[in-house]
């Protein structure tokens, strides 16, 4: 049988707090005409989420 070692959880990253900050400063100057989907705390490269253009009655614009 395999022996369970204790162990702490692991620790966030030291840029969580930061990169909370900024995609909620960027969601509040885009929510008028951009809804955003953003990811947080993934560790993906090149894929952190999508943005879909509205007009002016909140319709998506085509691609």
């Amino acid at each position: 049988m395999d022996k369970i070692i204790p162990s702490a959880p692991a620790k966030y990253p030291l840029t969580n707090i930061p990169e909370s900050r900024a995609i909620t400063v960027l969601k509040y100057i885009l929510s008028e005409y951009v809804k955003p989907d953003i990811r947080e705390m993934d560790k993906i490269p090149n894929t952190d989420g999508y943005l879909v253009i509205r007009n002016e009655d909140h319709e998506q614009l085509e691609k």
